[in-house]
């Protein structure tokens, strides 16, 4: 089976408009969200598109127009808790874009609980940006919905740099909510003065992402190109990349912690390794170094999950006797495993079996299970791991001896 990913490109900002624009000009059918939008809101605004040549790349901008503004502000539900009954209640969506939606609008109105410090039910939306809201966010889960796409990918996110008038006077880039909102997501280096991400783009890479990556991998399928109102030095474009093929279910990222220590013992760091694999370390192991003023030292090394890190980079520091760690994120490629049973003279073996492209290359016994056996058989364990080898390759590869 293929793997489906959307790559979104915001290395030069993103905002709820740019992102939809973009997704239209990837090929979602602009028919199809406008249909499903006026199921959701109960107020009149047409949506459209228009081709625009920014700064030599032609893209997609997103037009947005409500019929009748003092109609509008009778009919909007701008506070956080009316959003959300509006779309629990409504059945023109399907279960994921709505759960999509609800994740988005909780994000969005999260930040603005923590900023103004009021309880999250109470949270109102400014009147405009509330709007503009529900037709960004629920037409973009809308959007990306329609794809199905096995992975959602972004890039690290810029956010610009100067001062922006909000509802509640001069602020510094980024406004308060967004910059709530993007805590633990990965800033991009880039900058420009100007907003380069709003609070609904924020919400919406934040929620949404199962990854953030500035890179991508895979075949391209499509690419689509959407862009805002704001003018730069830089395109201000947002791209949309539709990959096949990408990176195969056994390669994933794993985080691996380093430190360096010359002053634990022996028993602290049998204990401490203990300890990391029982909290669910994938790996740990030491190695053998000298450091500064000729000190024999030990380095370690922890291999966890990426949404991991932060926890083990705390038990690292708590349990051990670094002031630092270093860390970066590696690729892993892993073969599929297959755990089974032979038997040798009545009594079963535990092996692993070892599969690349579905096809069998390696079998090893399981060390308890060879442990166990030399025990039964009176013998000692490396002539009976070599017995189990022999009977493994006669099972799995035919191979005599």
């Amino acid at each position: 089976m293929k793997n489906k990913a959307l790559y979104i490109d915001c290395s030069y900002g993103i905002a709820g408009d740019m992102l939809l624009s973009s997704l239209i000009d990837l090929g979602v059918d602009i028919k199809q969200i406008v249909k499903q939008l006026n199921h959701v809101v109960n107020f009149n605004f047409k949506l459209s598109t228009q081709t625009v040549n920014q700064q030599g790349i032609n893209c997609k901008r997103l037009i947005l127009d409500f019929d009748n503004n003092d109609q509008l502000k009778g009919h909007m539900h701008n506070h956080y808790m009316h959003i959300k009954d509006m779309i629990i209640k409504n059945d023109a969506l399907n279960k994921n874009t709505k759960d999509m939606c609800l994740r988005v609008f909780k994000t969005l109105a999260a930040a603005e609980s923590t900023i103004h410090g009021i309880p999250i039910d109470e949270v109102a939306f400014h009147e405009v940006g509330a709007t503009d809201s529900i037709i960004d966010i629920v037409g973009n889960c809308i959007a990306i919905d329609s794809l199905n796409v096995d992975a959602i990918i972004f890039s690290s996110v810029p956010i610009g740099y100067g001062k922006i008038n909000i509802q509640h006077g001069l602020y510094p880039i980024p406004a308060p909510a967004t910059l709530e909102i993007l805590k633990d997501v990965p800033i991009s280096d880039f900058s420009a003065k100007g907003e380069l991400t709003t609070p609904t783009g924020a919400a919406i890479a934040k929620t949404l992402a199962t990854d953030f990556a500035n890179s991508f991998s895979g075949t391209v399928h499509k690419v689509g190109y959407g862009c805002g109102t704001k003018s730069f030095a830089h395109p201000n474009i947002l791209r949309t990349i539709f990959l096949n093929d990408t990176n195969d279910k056994n390669t994933e990222k794993k985080t691996i912690l380093v430190c360096q220590v010359d002053d634990m013992t022996g028993e602290e760091l049998g204990f401490f390794m203990e300890k990391a694999l029982e909290k669910g370390a994938l790996d740990i192991y030491y190695t053998p170094i000298y450091m500064k003023k000729n000190r024999p030292a030990i380095q370690i090394s922890l291999i966890c999950d990426v949404k991991e890190t932060k926890r083990f980079e705390a038990f690292m520091l708590k349990n051990t006797s670094t002031f630092g760690i270093r860390k970066h994120v590696s690729e892993r490629k892993i073969i599929d495993r297959k755990h089974e049973t032979i038997e040798i003279k009545g009594e079963k073996l535990q092996v692993k079996c070892g599969f690349l492209d579905n096809k069998l290359i390696k079998v090893t016994p399981e060390y308890e299970s060879v442990k166990k056996l030399a025990n039964i058989f009176h013998i000692d364990f490396m002539k009976m791991y070599r017995k189990s080898m022999t009977e493994i390759n006669k099972f799995y590869f035919n191979q005599q001896e």
